[in-house]
């Protein structure tokens, strides 16, 4: 689940996949719902993300994509995608990055109770000079931010 603010309405960005489902909200309640399919990703399912940010006339999200491969013994790895959205409702996806940005690895944190390897998700996004800095959280056991710019996102 993604809330974001748009033209002075809160917005959620309920499921993305197969079927991109964005509520309006006026509290606690949802006055419109907007349903739009979901372009095929070659690399996983996408799920949650960052909340939308200015890109090109269009807007721009991070989000984490699960790939299943039931041949190894982890039978998951995450990467992480750029989303680029119409900046009106619906609010289209009209495309994922190409290739992952980042894939998850299995560094162990030392210190830490808990530890998922190739695990991560994205949390949050700050556009910058030349870029974009996005909040990650590491195989569930540590948090840190990367630093991206137009090439990395792999459009």
């Amino acid at each position: 689940v993604v809330f974001f603010g748009h033209d002075g309405k809160l917005y959620c960005i309920w499921r993305m996949e197969p079927v991109q489902i964005v509520l309006e909200l006026d509290r606690a309640k949802v006055v419109r719902t907007w349903k739009s399919k979901t372009p095929e990703l070659s690399y996983g399912i996408p799920r949650g993300g960052t909340q939308p940010v200015p890109f090109n006339g269009k807007w721009l999200r991070f989000c984490h994509v699960n790939q299943q491969n039931n041949r190894s013994e982890r039978s998951y790895c995450y990467h992480m995608s750029a989303v680029v959205m119409e900046p009106e409702p619906p609010f289209q996806i009209l495309r994922f990055s190409d290739r992952p940005i980042l894939t998850g690895n299995e560094q162990y944190f030392p210190g830490h109770n808990y530890w998922k390897p190739k695990v991560f998700y994205t949390c949050g996004a700050v556009p910058e000079a030349d870029g974009w800095r996005v909040a990650i959280g590491v195989n569930d056991s540590q948090c840190a931010t990367v630093k991206l710019n137009e090439k990395d996102l792999n459009l």
